[in-house]
């Protein structure tokens, strides 16, 4: 049975997945079309982006089709309806649904009786520019100071998914002295509200001051409209709890800082 790629993207189109899980889904897509065909047919594979930033798989046959009712049954955990009567484990479209909704995606049938099926599954695509930048935070160090040890471990979890190296302290105190230390930092993260209803403002006046070329991020669920260091946006740079890997990755691409000796 001729299996072909109908049609392919003119450019890489880059998505965030478990490659294993997508190979699989597109196995299980395939097999779903051979069955579906019977005796001669053809699969065809097409790649493409989407004018809403999506990536867009589409596995494609010319068998028997859906019926209205198969389709809004087919992605029921251990519902088949083979048209060779045999048996299955109903489990193949449920799973790749399953993977494509973790991923950040969709999925969707075109099919009709006697008229062959479409699947199409919706990847959204990442931005080549930034998934470069995550790839430049390898090997940084940085100062985080933070008070709140849940967020102290989640800061540290995301720094070190970025391949950057990170130095925790818990107090205002210890953040002056680690500021005033000869220890090298290509950045400093700091809660904006730390131990003892103490700011982090004095902390960042420090550094511009030890560390001139040292840049601050100041993270906090309570941002003010205006900051003391609002015309020093260069080296200061303030966002908003939660803090995760993109904004963070986002943040050090725009800042770009410089790299510690």
């Amino acid at each position: 049975m001729p299996l072909s790629c109908g049609e392919r993207a003119h450019s890489p189109l880059i998505v965030r997945v478990d490659p294993g899980q997508l190979e699989n889904a597109i196995l299980n897509l395939c097999l779903n079309g051979n069955q579906a065909i019977g005796s001669a047919g053809k699969i065809d594979l097409i790649v493409r982006a989407s004018s809403e930033g999506n990536a867009v798989i589409e596995v494609r046959d010319n068998g028997v089709g859906m019926n209205e009712t198969i389709k809004e049954r087919a992605f029921e955990p251990f519902y088949s309806d083979r048209p060779d009567g045999s048996l299955g484990t109903g489990l193949g479209l449920p799973m790749v649904y399953g993977f494509i909704k973790q991923s950040g995606g969709d999925i969707e049938i075109e099919s009709a009786p006697n008229e062959g099926t479409t699947i199409r599954l919706f990847l959204p695509l990442v931005d080549q520019t930034f998934e470069q930048s995550a790839r430049t935070c390898e090997g940084m160090r940085a100062l985080v100071i933070e008070d709140d040890p849940s967020d102290r471990k989640a800061a540290l979890e995301i720094l070190s998914g970025l391949g950057i190296e990170s130095e925790a302290i818990a107090t205002f105190n210890g953040g002056q002295t680690a500021i005033c230390s000869d220890r090298a930092y290509d950045f400093i993260l700091s809660d904006l509200h730390l131990d003892d209803g103490r700011e982090a403002w004095p902390l960042v006046r420090m550094s511009m001051e030890e560390r001139p070329e040292t840049l601050f991020f100041i993270v906090s669920g309570h941002l003010p409209r205006q900051h003391p260091f609002s015309a020093d946006q260069a080296l200061v740079s303030c966002f908003a709890k939660p803090l995760t890997k993109d904004l963070m990755t986002t943040a050090l691409a725009q800042s770009r800082p410089r790299r510690a000796g």
